[in-house]
């Protein structure tokens, strides 16, 4: 990490932050945008009540059957990735709603597609949000990706609310273009998140296990607890250079 990446000694990459927060805020913008409009569309095509519970279900529930498999997978260096992977299923959900929302079926298809991409992207979100920031200054970014988040969850009612106006219903076809431009956006700037290199990943995971390791042999033998805690301190210690070097690339 260069100095200039820096600001005023604070541990904070901030060529990482930028983009990150970016995309929170404009991700959780058009899922409120999207999933509010889906209501309306539902209410458009006359179709029974149930057909919002169902829906919503489908967006909420069926991602989080995947979820732990995809934290596995995010824990192994892949939290830019997942960003890209869920701002791509976005954008093709969205692609979805603008052209073909026409029936119950497919608005629940493109629902549960829309949950999958948001999954992905909170997911990553989380991790960004530790890796963007440095021991000292981990809870400050953690602070910045909530009122990002939160800036997002309220700028999508906003829109929808604007563009209804006094309508009894809202344009859903306007709104799903709106989301499709948004989720666009969102995938070019999901594209700026770097990436931490695998290599580099897969020793601080061999360093973590040879730390947990160590530890626990240290518990049924004190005696080799001055090792325990000398392999805990070399884990840190290279996790925290091979962030540093990571995000520098």
């Amino acid at each position: 990490m260069t100095p200039s990446a820096r600001a005023a000694g604070k541990d904070i990459d901030f060529r990482l932050l930028i983009p990150f927060l970016a995309h929170v805020v404009l991700a959780q913008t058009l899922i409120l945008i999207i999933r509010i409009t889906t209501s309306y569309r539902t209410i458009e095509l006359g179709l029974p009540v149930v057909w919002l519970g169902i829906i919503a279900t489908g967006f909420a529930i069926i991602p989080a059957f995947t979820a732990s498999s995809v934290g596995r997978w995010i824990d192994r260096g892949n939290d830019a990735k997942a960003c890209w992977f869920g701002a791509a299923l976005i954008f093709a959900a969205c692609t979805g709603f603008w052209t073909s929302s026409q029936s119950a079926i497919n608005l629940l298809a493109f629902s549960v597609l829309l949950g999958f991409g948001h999954m992905f992207c909170m997911a990553g979100h989380q991790m960004l949000a530790v890796r963007a920031g440095g021991a000292q200054n981990r809870e400050t970014v953690l602070g910045y990706y909530m009122v990002a988040a939160s800036i997002g969850q309220g700028l999508g009612p906003f829109v929808v609310g604007w563009l209804a106006g006094s309508a009894a219903l809202a344009p859903a076809q306007q709104l799903f273009g709106i989301g499709l431009i948004a989720a666009g956006a969102s995938v070019v700037i999901a594209l700026m998140i770097n990436v931490v290199a695998g290599a580099a990943v897969t020793l601080v995971v061999l360093l973590g296990a040879r730390a947990v390791v160590a530890t626990g042999a240290a518990l049924s033998e004190p005696r080799r607890s001055v090792n325990a805690a000398a392999a805990v301190l070399s884990a840190r210690s290279v996790l925290v250079k091979t962030m540093r070097s990571a995000s520098a690339t």
